[in-house]
C-alpha cells in the first residue's frame, strides 16, 4: 500500500482525477486486507 501511496504522490501533478481514483483504490486494499 505505500508503493501506491507513492505512486499517487507522483501521479497527482498529471490531474487530481487520477490521484482520486488510486485512493480509492488504496482504501480498496486497505478494506480487504482488514
Amino acid at each position: 500500500l505505500e508503493e501506491l501511496r507513492v505512486e499517487n504522490e507522483e501521479l497527482r501533478p498529471e490531474g487530481e482525477d487520477k490521484t482520486r481514483a488510486l485512493q480509492e483504490v488504496s482504501e480498496q486494499a486497505e478494506d480487504l486486507r482488514q
